[in-house]
């Protein structure tokens, strides 16, 4: 145990200097210039598709409690303004491409991500290989509109089991709590160790993945608590503490890529000590 522990250490010495900063860098810039497509196309597809009131009003419940109102209430106009004016089937079919695009742009960033941090060299044939990774982007856009549609659906229940914990305990109850903390861990495990089996090139096992992913959840959702109880306090609403929350904001996009590009490594020790 103390060797393996003193592997883990000299990874995150390594790290410090070597990739992991660089590429945690790399792949904020591109969340930034991904996400509203990735929101848009599932929120988009969501809409058009699957028919239900509740489930549309949990997407935009979840945008508002995970993100901001003024952006959930953004994306309730254009969605509104789609159905209004249906534009022409051209034009949306090269939208969709447009948005398909630059969403698969950060799922092909952090696969990029975990072959530099594992060092895998890459394919002779480039092009192919290229070509290959987009195609696997596109695959990872859709997988993630899945799945964001099975959280609605769960949600929707999660919600109705809370109200019915909180008329029991309390709105404020500890079970209540509880049961945020670990549903909202339970979904974070989910997609990260979705990430790490599929992703890590060295096709880790769903037991190391899960495990590592499950630590990598636990410390992201700590952050995130302590994140929002900021966001709750008087001081957010300052000029200063305005300016503050922009860079805390930032910072989280940062560590929330090195915490789960750490993970990586750790489940790739895992791996090799079990």
């Amino acid at each position: 145990m103390k060797k393996y522990f003193s592997k883990i250490g000299s990874f995150y010495a390594l790290s410090v200097l070597d990739e992991v900063p660089i590429r945690a860098a790399a792949l904020s810039y591109s969340l930034i210039f991904s996400v509203i497509p990735i929101l848009y196309f599932c929120i988009l597809t969501i809409s058009l598709v699957v028919v239900g009131s509740d489930t549309e009003s949990a997407l935009f419940e979840i945008l508002s409690q995970n993100f901001n109102e003024d952006v959930a209430n953004f994306f309730r106009a254009s969605i509104d303004a789609f159905r209004v004016h249906e534009p022409p089937l051209g034009s949306f079919i090269a939208g969709i491409i447009v948005l398909l695009v630059a969403a698969s742009n950060y799922f092909y960033r952090l696969n990029e991500s975990f072959r530099i941090i594992f060092k895998v060299a890459r394919i002779k044939r480039a092009i192919f290989s290229a070509i290959l990774r987009r195609i696997i982007s596109l695959i990872y856009v859709i997988l993630f509109m899945i799945i964001l549609l099975a959280t609605l659906n769960a949600h929707l229940f999660a919600t109705a089991l809370t109200s019915k914990l909180g008329l029991v305990f309390g709105e404020y109850s500890l079970a209540v709590s509880l049961f945020t903390a670990v549903w909202t861990v339970g979904i974070l495990t989910l997609i990260t160790s979705l990430f790490y089996r599929t992703l890590s090139h060295f096709y880790l096992s769903w037991s190391t993945s899960v495990l590592s992913a499950m630590l990598v959840s636990s410390c992201l959702y700590i952050a995130n608590v302590l994140l929002n109880a900021f966001f709750r306090s008087p001081l957010s609403v300052t000029a200063f503490g305005f300016a503050s929350l922009i860079a805390l904001i930032l910072l989280w996009v940062y560590y929330t890529h090195y915490v789960f590009l750490m993970g990586s490594l750790v489940a790739k020790e895992m791996e090799e000590s079990l």
